[in-house]
């Protein structure tokens, strides 16, 4: 028990009136008003660096994680002489800051700015937090948090106050003891189970850390008075003060904490400054699971200045997880945590992506599990406990961020212990787990700086009057070769470091990236208009990629003489909000003058003298959205180089970390990007056009994984699709592994619904059931998903783990239990071809591509009862054969693929629909006689800008039949809860018209009065042309049934299924039908709950918002 009796100490206030502002826990007169009420002086900036003076005892910081990164040293001395700290709002101490040019900032030179990728400051003493979001959709829009009644009576008008939001609880890290003094409200925390927000930890793993730390996790309500404040830092100065003789008289850490079966770990004591001379304490050991078994126990005694080591009796213990308590007599036991990791000598362990019976599966070592992992950001510890979750949910692979700039030290230096310590968090948390580590690959600081030559260089112009200037980014240029070298030595080291580490059985593999969010994205400082990399390297790069693609230099130069044949009217730009917000750098909607003198400047042609095309280049178009080859040759050039290129380098990099494992270990990467065209307003996006090459070429790649949609995927009026191509990456040896970046109703709380990440769940049961949608809609695609939590515990929570779980365990039966009598043979499905080739002829100036991929796929697609899968257009030879086809956005089709379609295609009485262009060019050059011939339709064209809002006109057809007076919802150009799609973005040019007096007309596009849609039957095969970039589900339902396809489900309730396992999201309350053409039952494998089918039909009741995951099984 400590000794320590002297009287309460003084207390200091730390104020620096510029010190980050925005962080100060209240505004500076209230704050100061309350240090005044307690007694507190204030410490400047000057005075805390030179060292706080002896006679304070207590600091109270007011700036949450913020800190001035030089007191540092005064800190600890603070600390190291039993000084006790307050911390009003987030951190403590994450972030550390200097001054430059008269502000403070975060000291990125000296202290990472993100504590996502390392343990920040306040960590290396013992402290951590579990972080919450601002308020979410379980939360009371009106926080409250009180005092526990142990502590009320000395917090006066603070014992109950209101706040704006909780942010985190702050806690000790590895071993300790944490006092709750402050609780959230009923129902008044963002996450259910945290709701301990004001608390006193006191770390014991830290020798030179002797003093405790008081978290007030709150953010102040704007009706908080000084008064208030005055009461609170009173009330906490009390706690302190009450608290003294309970401080801890030992100290405690064990060394290591992971270890391998028969490997020994050593618990270290040591007496702490306020304690008494002796200490008796008792060590025990126990198993994590059961809080009877103690295993160990001996009485030691402590004294003097010197710790004292007990090794602790574990090389016979079996593998999982442990505790050893350490209790002096009256007080607290402290405890740590231990992992014992199974094969004492087990080499790293060899891994395999693979499809079993159609379904993603990894295979370690022989033994086949789930494609599935828990994903997650270390930037605190609620994170671990959901390790820890995910682990007893079955899921042991768990993907931990890391950036190697954080263990790249200096030339041919690194540093791995960052990653050390990430490694024993997870499996501390779960000894069973497997590391798959996302590394970012970015260069450090000290290397950006010592090779500027090396960096990336981005067009630059602040102020909108060139495009001459140019910007280094605090970027490697991917091309350097410097950066390469440099890059395969860090990969050779790390991957040795870590199949050599205790942890080494249990790396699973390596996924890299880099780039904006890791994901290989790259936006320059104009709001990414201007991405291409003007460095040294990259010209020279794409210089030699010129002279092997033309064999004859000539051939350039004669492609460059029509490349300024156009007008400044044909240089085409978006009016979208993303660039009205960033014209003051580009000027690019209202300085025509510049943007024509841009437009003009043009590399020579000479290869010697080649460089990459403006943004402005790129925007020329003389057939409004589509390109005139000769006017803009420069521009289709450069898109094919830059997929060749990047390909190239996201094989490399697999081939790298392969080689460095001795081709162990599974390797994978972000690419997919597709089926969302984002980018058709900031030209960007080039990245995924070249996966096709990738999964033909990347022989080391594993596994390629893409976040899903974040547009539409709330709960009941939402849906969920995978972005990248599925059925194409299901033709190759590469596993796609979906990102589920699930906003669930944990998430911070989002003011407009459809915006990024919206979630829509309401309730944890929502969640739970999108947990069930977003699983099913992978598993029927073939896919694995990691469940990925962006930093503050967006699945902790008991009822949504127990949806993990159960998906879990469906997964492993698609595995383990093939079913032989599925109904996959008797279910026609819809092949949809998509094309990126397509889009070197496209020029991003409307939102037509969002409405023509992302809405298509997102709002109609799941909805016609009918299952379909999505291939590359150059695959269509390889993709099963199916009764219906839909070209989705074919604008160009190759005489290849013109072949196969007119041969193989047209028909069997298949259908063949068409959207807007589709087979407009042939070798770059369009033409209306391209799209007769491969649409069997006529066609005109014009150059009008108008929406396209098509209206059926025709109900005698059997496609139309039964639709009069049906809300089809959005046809054309114009999604009405879509902003993103209205007004001038949703004009588009050409506008293309139905002309074939041979065709039954359908509809019409209202703004022009022309015949918009159109059907002919050519007697063994059926066309169906629109001339708009959406089809409605009703219609698409009305064209599949016009071939002979019988619907699945009867409703427009999301459907998945393979035709093995069957998902349907219900959008409204009732029965939902599934019908095959054979006598089947269905399981739901949630619920066990059987259905027999009558007449071929199983009718199923479910409610508003809920998932049915279930098994088809033919009788």
């Amino acid at each position: 028990m400590s000794t320590d009796r002297s009287p309460s100490s003084p207390a200091a206030v730390f104020y620096e009136e510029a010190f980050v502002a925005d962080s100060l826990f209240l505004p500076a007169e209230a704050l100061l008003s309350a240090a005044r009420g307690v007694g507190a002086r204030v410490i400047g900036a000057e005075e805390l660096i030179a060292g706080i003076p002896d006679g304070v005892g207590v600091l109270i910081w007011p700036y949450g994680g913020y800190y001035p990164v030089e007191a540092r040293a005064a800190i600890e001395g603070f600390f190291a002489r039993g000084g006790d700290l307050i911390v009003l709002g987030d951190g403590p101490l994450w972030f550390g800051c200097a001054r430059t040019e008269g502000r403070w900032r975060v000291d990125e030179s000296r202290h990472a700015a993100s504590p996502f990728w390392t343990m920040p400051y306040g960590g290396r003493l013992g402290l951590a937090t579990w972080a919450v979001t601002c308020g979410s959709e379980v939360s009371d829009p009106a926080p409250w948090f009180y005092i526990a009644d142990e502590f009320a009576e000395s917090f006066g008008s603070a014992k109950k106050l209101s706040c704006a939001c909780f942010v985190s609880r702050l806690c000790v890290r590895e071993a300790g003891r944490t006092v709750v003094i402050g609780l959230a409200g009923e129902n008044c925390s963002a996450s259910p189970e945290i709701t301990e927000f004001v608390t006193l930890a006191e770390p014991a793993s830290v020798p030179a850390m002797n003093g405790r730390v008081v978290g007030v996790g709150v953010k102040p309500s704007e009706g908080w008075t000084a008064e208030n404040a005055a009461d609170l830092l009173k009330g906490l100065l009390a706690v302190l003060e009450a608290d003294r003789p309970r401080r801890l008289p030992q100290g405690m850490r064990l060394t290591p904490c992971v270890i391998r079966q028969e490997g020994a770990v050593t618990c270290e004591l040591w007496r702490r400054p306020a304690a008494e001379p002796c200490i008796r304490v008792e060590v025990s050991l126990w198993r994590s699971e059961d809080q009877e078994e103690r295993l160990f126990s001996r009485e030691v005694e402590v004294s003097g200045a010197d710790p004292v080591a007990i090794a602790l009796p574990t090389d016979q213990l079996a593998a999982g997880g442990y505790r050893v308590c350490v209790t002096a007599e009256g007080c607290e036991a402290i405890v740590a945590r231990c992992a014992v990791l199974d094969a004492a000598d087990a080499e790293p362990p060899v891994v395999r992506a693979k499809q079993v019976n159609g379904y993603a599966a990894f295979e370690i070592d022989g033994r086949t599990i789930p494609a599935l992992d828990y994903c997650f950001i270390p930037g605190d510890l609620s994170l671990d406990r959901e390790v820890r979750d995910f682990g007893r949910a079955g899921v042991h692979i768990h993907t931990v961020q890391y950036s190697f700039a954080d263990g790249w030290t200096g030339p041919g230096r690194f540093d791995w212990s960052g990653f050390d310590e990430l490694a024993e968090r997870v499996f501390l948390s779960d000894p069973q787990a497997y590391l798959y580590p996302r590394l970012n690959m970015s260069a450090p600081r000290w290397w950006l700086e010592r090779y500027p030559e090396e960096r990336e260089v981005l067009r630059h112009h602040p102020d909108g009057e060139g495009m001459e200037a140019v910007m280094a980014r605090r970027m490697a240029s991917w091309t350097s070769p410097k950066w390469r070298a440099d890059m395969e030595e860090l990969i050779d080291d790390f991957v040795r470091h870590t199949l050599a580490s205790v942890y080494g059985s249990r790396m699973f593999g390596f996924f890299y990236m880099n780039g904006e969010c890791g994901e290989w994205n790259r936006y320059g400082p104009d709001m990414a208009m201007s991405w291409e990399d003007l460095s040294p390297s990259m010209i020279e790069t794409f210089r030699r990629w010129l002279r092997s693609y033309y064999a004859d230099p000539s051939e350039r130069i004669r492609r460059w003489a029509k490349l300024r044949d156009f007008t400044v009217d044909q240089v085409r730009f978006p009016n979208s909000d993303f660039l009205q917000a960033s014209n003051h750098r580009h000027h690019f909607l209202d300085k025509p003058e510049k943007v024509a003198a841009w437009a003009h400047d043009i590399a020579p042609a000479e290869i010697d003298e080649a460089t990459l095309p403006n943004a402005v280049r790129r925007h020329v178009s003389r057939y409004g959205l589509f390109k005139d080859a000769e006017q803009s040759w420069d521009t289709i050039e450069f898109y094919r180089f830059f997929d060749v290129y990047f390909t190239d380098l996201l094989a490399w990099f697999a081939t790298r970390f392969k080689r460095a494992s001795g081709g162990r270990s599974l390797v994978g990467t972000f690419t997919g990007y597709l089926l969302q065209e984002w980018f058709n307003d900031v030209d960007q996006g080039r990245e995924s056009m070249g996966l096709q090459r990738l999964l033909e070429r990347a022989t080391d790649l594993d596994v390629i994984t893409s976040p899903y949609y974040y547009y539409r995927t709330e709960n009941v009026t939402g849906d969920v699709n995978c972005k990248a191509v599925h059925g194409s990456i299901n033709l190759s040896r590469v596993l796609f592994v979906d990102e589920n970046d699930q906003r669930t109703c944990l998430t911070a709380r989002w003011k407009e619904p459809g915006g990024i990440g919206y979630p829509g769940d309401q309730t944890i049961e929502e969640t739970a059931e999108s947990i069930k949608r977003n699983f099913v809609l992978r598993l029927t695609r073939g896919a694995g998903l990691w469940w990925f939590d962006f930093g503050l515990g967006w699945y902790d929570h008991p009822k949504i783990m127990q949806a993990v779980r159960r998906c879990r365990e469906v997964h492993e039966l698609a595995l383990n239990e093939p079913n032989p009598a599925a109904a996959a043979d008797r279910i026609d499905f819809l092949n949809v071809m998509y094309s990126t080739a397509s889009y070197d002829v496209f020029t991003p100036c409307s939102r037509f591509a969002r409405c023509n991929t992302a809405a298509n796929v997102q709002r109609h697609f799941n909805r016609t009862g009918t299952p379909w899968e999505v291939f590359f257009l150059e695959d269509i030879a390889r993709a099963p054969r199916r009764r219906a086809y839909l070209f989705l956005n074919t604008f160009a089709v190759e005489a290849e693929q013109r072949e196969f379609i007119e041969t193989q295609l047209k028909r069997n009485g298949n259908v063949l629909i068409w959207l807007y262009g589709a087979g407009l060019y042939e070798d770059y050059h369009p033409s209306l006689e391209h799209i007769r011939r491969l649409t069997g339709l006529e066609v005109a064209w014009d150059f009008a800008w108008h929406e396209i809002d098509i209206a059926l006109s025709h109900f005698d057809h059997p496609i139309t039949a039964g639709l009069r007076g049906v809300d089809l919802g959005d046809f054309g150009t114009t999604v009405q809860d879509d902003p993103g799609t209205q007004g001038d973005l949703a004009r588009v040019c050409p506008q293309f018209r139905m002309t074939d007096p041979r065709a039954t007309i359908l509809g019409v596009n209202r703004p022009t009065g022309q015949a918009a849609m159109a059907a002919g039957d050519f007697g063994d095969w059926k066309s169906v042309v629109v001339c708009g970039p959406m089809l409605p589900d009703p219609v698409l339902r009305g064209i599949l049934g016009w071939a002979g396809i019988r619907p699945v489900l009867d409703t427009d309730d999301c459907l998945y299924t393979n035709g093995d396992f069957v998902g349907i999201h219900a959008k409204t309350t009732g029965e939902k039908t599934i019908s095959l053409p054979a006598e089947f039952r269905v399981t739901d494998l949630f619920s066990d709950k059987t259905y027999g089918s009558r007449e071929g039909r199983v009718r199923i009741p479910m409610e508003r918002a809920e998932t049915f995951v279930g098994r088809i099984y033919r009788r």
